[in-house]
């Protein structure tokens, strides 16, 4: 199901109003979470031509599931008990009229980098499948140079800095 524009304007409306990151546990004795995070973020043109493309900036709403790592297993201990997962997100890729909007689904790892009981900092690491709307076709979309065809790698990195 791909979103429409006033519905994803909607959804990170909602998002940002329920905070910019929430999550909640399915049961306290479970490490289960489900949640809801938003991003806002900038492309970097990696090409000159890219520039005149870049209009606006990007909007990320992102639906997850993750559970918290027990110990059980030697590399969860090494890397300090990381959360794992899968998310579903859906992009704004800052200029609906040539590169639309993407959708995507990834697993992902969450690894602790520093922490202590009011900050945390987190290196989230994931690959996926993405969907691009509107990617290059010589009749109908010429001047989007970027993105080639409407299936994509998706790869995402985020350095999640929280305080409690």
């Amino acid at each position: 199901m791909i979103l429409s524009g006033k519905h994803f304007v909607l959804l990170l409306l909602l998002c940002f109003s329920l905070d910019n990151s929430i999550g909640q546990n399915v049961a306290p004795a479970e490490p289960w979470a489900v949640g809801v995070r938003t991003s806002y973020g900038f492309l970097i043109p990696h090409r000159p031509v890219m520039r005149a493309l870049i209009t606006g900036h990007a909007a990320i709403g992102e639906l997850y599931v993750e559970r918290s790592s027990l110990g059980y297993r030697d590399w969860q201990r090494i890397h300090k008990l990381p959360q794992y997962g899968i998310a579903v997100c859906r992009i704004n890729l800052g200029n609906p009229n040539q590169f639309g909007a993407a959708t995507g689904a990834f697993p992902y790892i969450n690894f602790p980098l520093l922490g202590n009981g009011s900050v945390k900092w987190n290196l989230r690491t994931g690959a996926g499948l993405g969907y691009v709307d509107k990617p290059f076709d010589q009749d109908e979309n010429h001047h989007n140079v970027a993105i080639g065809s409407h299936i994509n790698a998706l790869i995402h990195v985020t350095s999640e800095l929280a305080f409690r």
